[in-house]
């Protein structure tokens, strides 16, 4: 029987450091087994209220350490690659609800600016 360690590597890392996987050359893949995405208003307001209460912390503490849990992502380097892509593909295979949230907040505020 084979051992978890031998199966893959799991390792925390911040929103930053996960955005600068692969020298920033990564591209996150939604798995076709993955269930659409489907959050309701409340799930949205709630992540949402969660960033603007770690911004506030960060903004209002003398310790830049304060930081809010977003949950966690469980990514697979995926061996499928789009031939036009020049990064590594990764899949997710948890937080697709939550990534793609992010995703579309932040598309969202940069095509207001």
């Amino acid at each position: 029987m084979k051992k978890i360690e031998d199966l893959f590597r799991a390792e925390a890392a911040s929103p930053t450091e996960t955005a600068r996987l692969f020298n920033s050359a990564v591209g996150f893949r939604v798995p076709e087994y993955q269930r659409p995405y489907d959050w309701a208003h409340a799930n949205i307001e709630r992540l949402f209220c969660d960033c603007l209460s770690g911004f506030h912390r960060l903004g209002t503490r003398a310790n830049a350490d304060a930081f809010t849990f977003l949950g966690t992502l469980i990514l697979v380097v995926d061996k499928k690659q789009e031939p036009s892509f020049g990064g590594t593909s990764v899949a997710i295979v948890d937080g697709q609800q939550r990534l793609t949230t992010l995703t579309l907040l932040g598309s969202g505020l940069i095509t207001t600016m």
